[in-house]
């Protein structure tokens, strides 16, 4: 069974007791997804602090994985100490981070920044420019996407630009239902201007090696 439908269903604690089973005596460590798996928006999933803290107490090196674009590092480790989870910085894997990491193989990259203001000040080491730039960065905007928003990244995108892609959900999981993510944004800008964009995120395969 998958570790979030164990989870959701309130028995994780209870199932924790299957990594006494020799054919699970390899295993070294764990990733968890995090909102969605361990909590949605700012309600923590039944069980899943408690979980976490077993599993760390038993001597599994774990670490948390996520496709969000909305938070910066430190305010996304913020949110998660708040909600009860004793999860260290270094332990946490995002989009944002990887991203930083793949544009930091070019030098001093000239980028264009769709996303939150939060998650901006992570990329302030890198020069910015509306009119022209080396890369387009998509992340989560919220209400802010419009039609001059779109059209501003296809002109950077025809002129030049490369297009990189935090990810490319299609929607996820608040406490108010399903939400359209940003996937349907990315894959309009693709259509576009002719160009596919790089995805960093999950489930990209790339994501593990730019963590």
């Amino acid at each position: 069974m998958a570790l979030w439908a164990m989870m959701r269903q309130n028995h994780f604690l209870k199932r924790i007791e299957d990594f006494r089973m020799p054919k699970l005596s390899l295993i070294q460590g764990i990733l968890f997804d995090l909102d969605g798996v361990l909590y949605v928006d700012s309600n923590v999933i039944e069980g899943a602090v408690e979980a976490i803290a077993e599993i760390k107490r038993r001597g599994y090196r774990c670490r948390f994985i996520t496709n969000t674009s909305t938070l910066s590092a430190a305010s996304l480790h913020d949110k998660i100490t708040l909600l009860g989870f004793d999860i260290d910085e270094r332990e946490i894997v995002s989009a944002t981070r990887a991203t930083l990491i793949y544009l930091e193989q070019f030098g001093d990259p000239v980028c264009h920044l769709l996303l939150a203001d939060d998650v901006r000040h992570d990329f302030d080491r890198f020069r910015q420019s509306d009119t022209q730039a080396d890369f387009v960065i998509v992340g989560d905007i919220g209400d802010r996407w419009s039609y001059p928003v779109l059209n501003r990244v296809f002109r950077l995108l025809t002129g030049g630009a490369r297009l990189i892609a935090v990810h490319k959900n299609r929607f996820w999981q608040t406490e108010q239902g399903l939400q359209m993510d940003i996937g349907g944004f990315v894959s309009a800008l693709e259509y576009a201007s002719g160009q596919q964009a790089t995805i960093i995120g999950k489930p990209s395969p790339d994501f593990s090696v730019r963590r």
